[in-house]
């Protein structure tokens, strides 16, 4: 990247941000979306090979939602842990003060029924969007407290990515009816050369030459 005059590495294997610049169309999948929250729906799966981008629609999501005062908006990239998620804490901790993350950490105190309830109230008016990664690899835990959530009466929306064979292998479909259903296709050769020149010039270049 020095030698082309580049200030870093544009073809790093990340998202980079904003993630608005760098998303190439998308368009039809966006109307799916913006519907998805219009009607609002409970679930919805947004599938694709690996490296067709659904963690980037999927930020680019958050990012959007972020923008609501009335939607908390969660994502959470299932793949990254080992074990059982807390997704109740997920949710929670965005919520707290600063007094209440570093000194009276009031979530490490509570039973499960008074968690759901402190976390009606740091809520208010406010419903949660779940936006889980690769969301085949949640345990049968998590899949089970996810439908318990909405039992609950927590208003709550999910959004779930995963490819298409570890999806049909989970049991991702239990968690309801997919009022979403987005399959993401590759990108076109004029869309991924769209890609390559945004984040050839957001590190100083211009074009796609080289490559």
């Amino acid at each position: 990247d020095r030698a082309l005059g580049f200030k870093g590495d544009p073809f790093a294997d990340k998202i980079f941000t904003p993630v608005t610049d760098f998303l190439v169309n998308r368009v039809e999948e966006k109307e799916k979306l913006n519907w998805f929250f219009i009607k609002s729906f409970f679930y919805g799966t947004l599938v694709g090979e690996h490296g067709v981008g659904k963690t980037m629609l999927l930020k680019w999501l958050e990012d959007r939602l972020k923008r609501y005062n009335k939607i908390h908006a969660v994502y959470i990239n299932a793949a990254v842990f080992k074990e059982q998620i807390n997704i109740p804490n997920q949710v929670l901790f965005p919520l707290l003060s600063v007094y209440e993350k570093m000194v009276s950490k009031p979530h490490k105190k509570l039973m499960n029924f008074d968690y759901l309830s402190f976390l009606k109230k740091k809520l208010g008016q406010k419903s949660v969007v779940l936006l889980i990664d690769n969301a085949q690899s949640l345990t049968e835990k998590n899949l089970e407290l996810i439908k318990s959530l909405r039992e609950e009466g927590l208003r709550i929306q999910i959004i779930v990515t995963s490819t298409p064979t570890e999806f049909e292998k989970s049991r991702l479909q239990e968690l309801g009816h997919d009022e979403l259903h987005i399959t993401l296709r590759r990108l076109t050769f004029e869309e991924s050369k769209e890609m390559i020149m945004k984040r050839v010039k957001a590190f100083g270049g211009f074009g796609i030459a080289p490559f």
